[in-house]
């Protein structure tokens, strides 16, 4: 939040309007935001499978 209003400061002071870069803004951050959530997820899948590998009996 505190970097889009940062962003849209130094627009304003460019002279630039912030409609143009508040939806490039506001798509960045969700992508962002997405990735990192995927990055989580595929850190647990990954530590929940040399977890079931380490405690796996053999047969």
């Amino acid at each position: 939040m505190a970097l889009k209003i940062i962003v849209i400061a130094r627009q304003e002071a460019r002279g630039k309007s912030k409609e143009v870069f508040s939806d490039f803004t506001f798509l960045y951050t969700v992508w962002f935001y997405c990735v990192h959530l995927l990055s989580c997820v595929n850190l647990i899948i990954r530590e929940m499978m040399i977890i079931t590998r380490i405690t796996a009996k053999p047969t």
